[in-house]
């Protein structure tokens, strides 16, 4: 995806069916993302889904994460600290992307017709000068999602849902564990 200073157009919701479904497929994506992780969390907690979903709320993602590292140590679960870090980082990046794509508002560049999406929240890097403002609530930037960059994005939460497979099977097992010693 390339990012540059916005171009003025206006809002639109019409955008291309390759778009539309690839954003759709993030969307998705990332819902089994974070209901996986909250699986985890209520395994953690020895919940069933029903009690889980009462009981546990719907937290970010990074935040599940956290939740997951203190349930595990109250569970006296080893987690590879390093690695959690890592994922937690990636998870934020990639749900930052997500929001912007499922939350930003979506314009037609009016000279090529070509489809952005608008981010308004945070600073601009403070080595990137020019004639706006650091704030890019007072000077937006597009973003021109291409097909390949969405999928990229698929690929990348397929990823963090392999990690919170693998972390899932790692609980698990010491889970078992720890039962077969009590």
């Amino acid at each position: 995806m390339r990012a540059g200073k916005l171009v003025v157009g206006r809002a639109a919701y019409k955008t291309p069916a390759s778009l539309s479904r690839e954003v759709g497929r993030i969307i998705v994506h990332w819902a089994y993302f974070e209901h996986y992780l909250q699986d985890i969390v209520w395994l953690l907690l020895d919940l069933d889904d029903k009690r889980g979903r009462v009981a546990v709320r719907d937290p970010r993602a990074e935040d599940r994460i956290d939740m997951i590292a203190d349930l595990a140590a109250l569970r006296g679960i080893n987690l590879p600290t390093q690695e959690l870090a890592k994922f937690k980082s990636r998870t934020k990046e990639i749900a930052a992307l997500r929001d912007l794509l499922a939350h930003g508002r979506w314009v037609k560049h009016p000279n090529n017709h070509s489809f952005r999406v608008v981010r308004t929240r945070g600073n601009y890097p403070k080595d990137v000068r020019g004639d706006h403002s650091r704030k890019r609530r007072i000077d937006p930037e597009a973003i021109e999602p291409t097909v390949a960059g969405l999928r990229s994005i698929i690929d990348a939460i397929k990823g963090l849902i392999g990690g919170a497979c693998s972390l899932k099977s790692n609980i698990e097992q010491q889970l078992a564990s720890l039962q077969k010693s009590q």
